[in-house]
């Protein structure tokens, strides 16, 4: 008698894993193309649901070709957005933008499968690819990726740096080049690289010297060429005067002839040849033509306290050394301030009136017509103090983060991480109110509720992914502490997301296999089908929203839109 034959189950068929990132990409990418599609705002820079600092990077661009950069090219802010959008945008038409959007799109779409391919080291395929889902259809991302803004190219370059393998001198290498590229998005990453390199030291993988070494030299290459000419620019706009718009300097000429017979004493002279060559004439003007309207011809040393009273401060230099931007002590100053309680771009400290001790009468009346200027400038004094960062320091950051006031701005910022999934934000409704230069944030009871949930799963699935889920902990819990420090922006929550959808999908585990995936995916991408078929109709304070912005394009104070179907199109 032959034997029995028995065959050996065939191993199911499993797609590779490029297949299966490009299949995330491209329903990540439809889920953004189909939102957009059912909103009016497809020809605008900004968004319905969102209007950052996309006009301060085209007034950048646009300065900087025609040969007048802002602030005499100061390095202000972070230099990759501007580069960014230098390369891409050729016009101003309609046509155009709407072209930038869509290579917005596409980046935006690259963050799910780059989720994918980083959490498929350490997890089940089946909770790779749920994450992957969700991280396509997470309503914060999708958001930020249809404007013109820095945090999708930053989400892209952090997620392309967690999905690199860390393997030798050449991984460490990929990854120092990514968060260095990183940081010249966005400055304040560098919370992040320090907590992931402290985190990377108490691991045997990163405690080998290859590794190390080529992420240190990866970052340096990335940032040293920058730092060496925005030290360059700074010190030679410091060391001279600043180019004024032919009124200016018509007006500051007056200024001069007029207080031309005024002299100075060997003692007020030598402290105001000290000043930065910047202002120094604009700042001594100001002293001569005083001392000049209180009856006197000469200054002598403690004529130069007139600054003093009457701005509360000295001329400045501004840091001869910085990493990457110079707006980091302003934004600090601002966001600190006593009178910025809550959330959003806050800027009293910018508009409030000088000191002007004794009264306006004591100072020439021309000097003191016109301020604060209505931007900022840096030939008015309290504007550069503020700037050099004369009146903050890390620990007035740190009180920030430790008090009630950065706990409520964190807890607003985690609203930007848990607004939901799809078009729809489901469960809660994309309706809300979009704060100064930050996304619609839905509030209300059911919101509530939600944030609270999520952040229990989130920690649920910290918990159980354990040591592995530490370099998405710590991301998540970088973008809640500098959004603390400044401002509480949702957008930084949103900026996260991808780690909530990592953390949620170890906190449902059991149901995270390949089939639901694809379900859920299936399932949200009908949703957004029926989206943009149905039709919407959208208000911004109550004003019905066409083709055009109801709201001044400058207008960057909170709004409140509502989004609901409307009939068939």
């Amino acid at each position: 008698m032959l034997p029995a034959v028995t065959t050996e189950p065939k191993p199911a068929r499993r797609e590779p894993p490029i297949v299966i990132a490009l299949i995330l990409f491209l329903v990540a990418w439809l889920a953004r193309a189909l939102f957009v599609a059912a909103m009016p705002d497809e020809t605008w820079p900004h968004s319905v649901v969102y209007k950052g600092d996309v006009f301060e990077w085209f007034t950048a661009v646009a300065s900087s070709r025609l040969g007048t950069p802002e602030l005499a090219g100061l390095p202000l802010r972070p230099p990759a957005m501007v580069w960014l959008v230098d390369l891409l945008w050729n016009d101003v038409t309609s046509a155009d933008v709407g072209v930038l959007r869509h290579v917005w799109r596409v980046l935006g779409a690259l963050v799910a499968p780059l989720t994918y391919l980083a959490i498929r080291r350490d997890f089940s395929e089946g909770l790779a690819r749920g994450a992957g889902v969700l991280a396509a259809f997470i309503t914060g991302p999708l958001l930020l990726s249809t404007v013109i803004e820095s945090e999708t190219p930053y989400l892209v370059l952090v997620m392309a740096s967690f999905a690199l393998p860390a393997r030798g001198l050449a991984g460490g290498f990929g990854r120092g080049l990514l968060h260095g590229a990183a940081c010249l998005f966005r400055v304040e990453h560098i919370v992040v690289v320090a907590l992931l390199a402290l985190w990377g030291l108490t691991r045997p993988e990163g405690r080998r010297v290859p590794v190390a070494a080529g992420a240190f030299v990866g970052f340096v290459v990335v940032l040293a060429p920058w730092h060496l000419h925005a030290w360059e620019r700074t010190a030679a706009v410091m060391a001279t005067d600043a180019p004024r718009h032919a009124a200016a300097e018509e007006a500051l000429t007056r200024i001069e002839q007029r207080s031309a017979r005024v002299t100075w004493s060997h003692e007020a002279a030598a402290e105001r040849d000290a000043w930065p060559a910047f202002v120094r004439r604009t700042a001594a003007a100001f002293v001569a033509d005083t001392v000049r309207h209180r009856g006197r011809t000469r200054v002598e040393p403690g004529d130069v306290a007139i600054l003093d009273e009457a701005f509360d401060t000295r001329p400045v230099a501004l840091p001869a050394r910085f990493f990457v931007s110079l707006y980091g002590p302003l934004n600090l100053a601002l966001s600190t301030d006593e009178r910025a309680f809550f959330v959003g771009f806050q800027r009293q400290l910018l508009d409030d009136p000088p000191l002007l001790a004794g009264g306006p009468s004591r100072y020439p009346a021309e000097l003191v017509t016109g301020i604060p200027p209505a931007s900022l400038s840096l030939d008015y004094l309290p504007h550069l103090a503020l700037l050099a960062g004369a009146d903050v320091t890390p620990a007035d950051a740190l009180a920030v983060v430790a008090s009630k006031r950065g706990l409520l701005r964190a807890v607003h910022a985690w609203r930007g991480a848990a607004s939901g999934f799809g078009g729809f934000a489901l469960p809660l409704g994309i309706s809300g109110t979009r704060g100064s230069v930050d996304l619609v944030v839905t509030r209300g009871t059911r919101a509530d509720v939600w944030c609270v949930v999520l952040f229990l799963l989130v920690v649920v699935g910290a918990w159980r992914g354990g040591a592995r889920t530490a370099p998405w902990v710590l991301f998540l819990g970088a973008q809640l502490v500098i959004a603390a420090i400044a401002f509480g922006y949702a957008r930084f929550g949103a900026t996260a997301a991808p780690a909530v959808a990592v953390l949620l999908a170890l906190a449902l585990q059991k149901w995270s296999t390949e089939r639901n995936a694809l379900i859920l995916a299936v399932a949200l991408l009908t949703l957004e089908l029926v989206r943009a078929t149905v039709g919407i109709d959208v208000t911004i304070d109550g004003q019905a929203v066409g083709v055009e912005d109801p709201i001044p394009l400058r207008d960057y104070s909170p709004h409140e839109v509502h989004i609901e179907f409307s009939s068939p199109h």
